[in-house]
């Protein structure tokens, strides 16, 4: 009960302040958790930065239900809370079912990496988190901690049990809800049926059903991704996702610390999105996403720093680098409405190049490592070995086929995300301890939970609404003989 409890404490905030920025209607309720985790960890990442206050998980919630309910209020007088009670119902109703479903099958995977995990969320509760071995914390970061320390400190025993089911039903929903709205003019009512086959796919994927019940941030981070990039998408190609323009923008940017201290990589791929979105948006206040991104990165890492030299040791390369691009970019985003637009509209194709650059580069200096890596993956995601089965090799055939064969000019920032995970996820294997190995416990293996139910989004739309590249080769060649024969 003490856990339903601690689930609606993120929820309602997560609710006001989602509405109050402009989320309407069903995307008002399968938002309402994503965002109620954002606000929390944001406000958790404040806290834990600032030393004179203490790091207590409780003391988070208090701040995150005082912020839910002065924004409620405020924004109760632009419009009345009941007109939007029946999503608010939903979702509750929504979060009492997986929580009693959980208790009847009350699974939990661990693994060596889960320990580490809860270590911290137990430091955190303590308020002891400088007391951690500052290397794991930088592999681990700062958000399933945070989560999970509000449980423990709660009295709930040491993990928050339905936090990955509760995160599990948002991802299902928000892929629905995304193909069903971008679907909505060319299908009509059958784009619901899409959407919910789209939805459905998602966990027929074995390795996303283990981690639901899984201790670790690959659901987390999915899950968040998956919002922020679709609502950025809507946003970028005019289509209306349940959502006003202010909220496309509003609510990436309330997750974009979430997504910066939720994984290792998630800095690198939050800054991939950022510039896909101002090489297509040049709409002053598209700078928020970017700001936000780099003000959390500029904050986060700042703290690495500090413990480290607290502790009298160097701080390490990866926190000072890390640190130096939060700063450059935040100073970047403020001319970037100044530089032409057709320079600005390169910036992700360049960034893509320079990753495939960069790994190639690194590849030539030590061929072992890539090498190494490409086989274990092919294990992994072909011959089984990675506990993927046929979906692996059938989920890879299928993106692929939907990137060569089908065309689409306005998906270019949830493309980009999937298409530069491959270049960027291998040249992290040169900044680790080793390759990546063969087996369903390797990292890469592990990450490609990021980016399914993106690339399900993905095949779908390009397949629905995209247009054969062979025909469109020939359309142009056409429009430019009759456009020279005119002359």
């Amino acid at each position: 009960m003490i856990e339903y409890v601690l689930a609606l404490v993120l929820l309602l905030p997560g609710f006001a302040v989602a509405r109050a920025v402009g989320v309407r209607g069903v995307l008002l309720a399968i938002l309402s958790v994503p965002v109620g985790v954002g606000v929390f960890v944001a406000l958790s990442l404040v806290q834990v930065a600032l030393p004179f206050v203490p790091d207590w998980p409780l003391l988070t919630v208090g701040a995150a239900a005082a912020s839910g309910a002065i924004v409620l209020i405020v924004d109760a007088r632009r419009s009345p809370v009941l007109r939007d009670g029946r999503w608010l119902l939903l979702a509750l109703v929504a979060m009492l079912v997986v929580a009693i479903a959980y208790r009847l099958v009350p699974l939990t995977n661990w693994s060596t990496d889960s320990l580490y995990y809860l270590e911290f969320a137990r430091l955190l509760s303590d308020d002891q988190l400088g007391d951690g071995f500052l290397g794991e914390l930088e592999k681990r970061q700062l958000a399933v901690p945070a989560v999970h320390a509000l449980a423990i400190q709660a009295g709930q025993g040491d993990v928050f049990r339905i936090l990955g089911p509760l995160l599990a039903v948002s991802l299902v929903a928000l892929v629905w809800w995304f193909v069903s709205v971008r679907l909505r003019d060319a299908l009509g009512v059958r784009a619901h049926v899409v959407g919910l086959a789209a939805g459905f796919a998602v966990i027929t994927f074995n390795r996303v059903v283990f981690h639901i019940f899984y201790v670790n941030s690959h659901l987390m981070f999915a899950t968040l991704l998956l919002a922020v990039v679709c609502l950025l998408w809507a946003r970028t190609a005019g289509f209306d996702a349940g959502a006003s323009p202010r909220a496309t923008i509003a609510v990436p940017a309330i997750l974009a610390p979430t997504l910066i201290v939720a994984r290792p990589e998630g800095a690198l791929v939050a800054l991939i999105v950022a510039v896909a979105l101002v090489s297509v948006d040049r709409r002053r206040c598209s700078s928020f996403f970017p700001l936000a991104v780099a003000v959390s990165i500029i904050v986060w890492n700042s703290r690495l720093a500090w413990g480290a030299l607290d502790d009298g040791i160097t701080p390490s390369s990866s926190s000072v680098l890390m640190l130096a691009l939060g700063v450059t970019v935040g100073a970047i985003v403020g001319f970037l409405h100044l530089l032409p637009r057709r320079l600005v509209a390169m910036a992700p194709w360049l960034l893509e190049a320079i990753l495939w650059v960069a790994l190639l580069v690194l590849a030539v200096r030590e061929p072992e490592v890539l090498l190494r890596s490409v086989a274990a993956t092919g294990a992994n995601l072909v011959a089984g070995e990675g506990g993927w089965g046929l979906s692996g090799p059938f989920m890879l055939a299928i993106v692929a086929g939907a990137l060569l064969v089908f065309r689409r000019s306005d998906d270019l920032v949830l493309r980009i995300t999937i298409t530069s995970f491959v270049p960027l996820s291998l040249l992290l294997a040169y900044f680790r301890d080793s390759a990546y190995r063969v087996g369903d416990g390797d990292s890469l293996n592990r990450m490609w939970m990021h980016v399914l139910a993106l690339c399900i989004v993905l095949v779908v739309e390009r397949v629905a609404l995209g247009e054969l590249r062979w025909t469109a080769r020939r359309s142009e060649s056409a429009s430019t003989s009759a456009a020279n024969g005119a002359r």
